[in-house]
């Protein structure tokens, strides 16, 4: 999807530079994946015209973060295309070093020079536990991670494990 609106952001930056706006613009991705305005940024740049790149480079800032913020599937009563369902747990981590001009305050988002750290975290964390209720879940049986995680003996053990990870991994990585 990033590849695919690569070429209208690198259309608006060269408008942005035609038009002599000097002020700092920072885009920052939102994506489920790893360093995803860091893959952005590649294609913006490959969209780029030779001459505007270095202005880019700049002037934008192309702003890594992590999101944790779970939309799950769901059956909207009013059957409005926009209405979205959000759980409350969400989390915005954003890689503070990668910022051109003055830092935004914005709610909700929380800035750190580590975003590596959190990444991991979350990785160990929410990956670690839907591995383990898929492999438990395959070795009972179970066709779906619903299934699984709906089997008391597979949840306990998933809900168990997190506890504890969270507190190990918090310490290693020094959050």
């Amino acid at each position: 999807m990033l590849e695919r609106i690569a070429p209208a952001i690198a259309k608006g930056l060269v408008k942005r530079k035609e038009q002599g706006n000097e002020s700092p613009l920072n885009i920052i991705a939102c994506e489920n994946m790893v360093r995803g305005t860091t893959q952005l940024k590649g294609h913006v740049m490959n969209a780029l015209p030779e001459d505007a790149k270095a202005w880019v480079e700049e002037h934008v800032g192309f702003v890594d973060s992590a999101v944790d913020r779970i939309v799950p599937p769901s059956a909207s009563a009013t059957n409005d295309p926009l209405e979205v369902t959000v759980e409350t747990f969400s989390e915005w981590i954003v890689d503070k070093t990668q910022f051109k001009g003055t830092l935004p305050n914005i709610p909700g988002m929380e800035l750190t020079d580590n975003l590596m750290a959190f990444v991991e975290r979350k990785l160990f964390t929410l990956n670690t536990g839907h591995a383990i209720t898929a492999y438990l879940g395959k070795l009972a049986g179970h066709q779906t991670i619903r299934d699984a995680i709906l089997d008391e003996k597979i949840r306990a053990v998933v809900k168990g494990g997190n506890g504890r990870k969270w507190c190990s991994i918090d310490q290693a990585l020094r959050l």
